[in-house]
């Protein structure tokens, strides 16, 4: 009589573990871990978020930003603002911009120097001011940033040109809280979210 021999099939499993680095999140202002947005900046890595504290004062803080894929947002009740106060990043801007793909966000450049030194950046049409106040808005503090008689804004945009076949040139504009409103024409782009209009 014989017998019936078991068939043993073994299985091996491998388990792969994926490594994978997540982006972190490095915080600027009081009480956080860094003081300065140029302590954060130099210690980013590619892919970080750097959150800056309305909160904070940065005066004269320059840095040089090496890490690719890079946001930078200023976060807290109003804009973060950087005045340059006569400092400068290798003689050349308040940020020098050496990594790629880099996003920032509700901050405010102060300054007579350029706002930054890379080649990808468009200053044709941007206003570089000693303060807010010389831009003429209505009331940035409560964040209406519609232009006044006589500020430096008006008429000094450029034509942004079309993609593919579509015009660039602005048609509308925001109206608080969530509306908004056909942009003005008088034949010159004004700089800014607003095209400026005379009694209003």
């Amino acid at each position: 009589m014989r017998r019936p021999i078991p068939c043993l099939f073994p299985f091996a499993m491998v388990t792969v573990a994926a490594c994978v680095v997540e982006a972190g999140t490095l915080e600027v202002g009081p009480g956080r871990k860094y003081a300065r947005p140029s302590e954060a900046i130099g210690a980013a890595k590619d892919g970080d978020v750097v959150e800056i504290d309305s909160a904070g004062s940065y005066g004269g803080d320059v840095a040089t930003i090496r890490a690719n894929r890079l946001t930078v947002r200023g976060v807290g009740a109003c804009r973060v603002k950087l005045p340059a106060e006569g400092h400068h990043a290798g003689g050349k801007a308040i940020w020098i911009a050496a990594g790629d793909d880099i996003t920032v966000e509700n901050i405010e450049f102060i300054g007579p120097i350029p706002l930054t030194n890379h080649p990808k950046a468009e200053e044709a049409g941007n206003i570089v001011l000693q303060s807010v106040a010389e831009a003429r808005l209505a009331d940035p503090a409560r964040y209406d940033y519609r232009l006044e008689a006589g500020s430096p804004a008006i008429d000094k945009g450029v034509e942004p040109g079309k993609a593919g076949e579509i015009s660039l040139v602005p048609e509308f504009q925001y109206v608080h809280p969530a509306k908004g409103e056909k942009r003005p024409d008088d034949g010159k782009i004004d700089v800014g979210a607003y095209e400026f209009a005379k009694g209003k």
